[in-house]
């Protein structure tokens, strides 16, 4: 657990994203939100999902994507919170 609470802090915008998905969202008003590009949001959904921190809430839709934390995403932002 702890090695995933660190990849997280190393990243601001992954932070923020973490932070951000705790309400789902999709990556394009995300960005808007976080005042950042949505490439940028994408790769860190991706790198976030693909550590098993986020996932898609509407695997089926073409259209938009939504992301949401898992318990593991929730987990890291609980010990984040402690940390700070």
């Amino acid at each position: 657990m702890w090695n995933l609470v660190s990849f997280v802090r190393r990243g601001k915008l992954r932070q923020k994203v973490l932070q951000s998905l705790v309400i789902p969202n999709n990556p394009t008003d995300l960005a808007k939100k976080l005042n950042s590009h949505r490439p940028t949001v994408s790769e860190v959904i991706s790198d976030l999902k693909q550590k098993g921190l986020v996932k898609r809430l509407n695997p089926n839709e073409k259209n938009i994507s939504i992301y949401g934390l898992t318990s593991d995403g929730k987990k890291v932002l609980e010990n984040l919170k402690k940390m700070k």
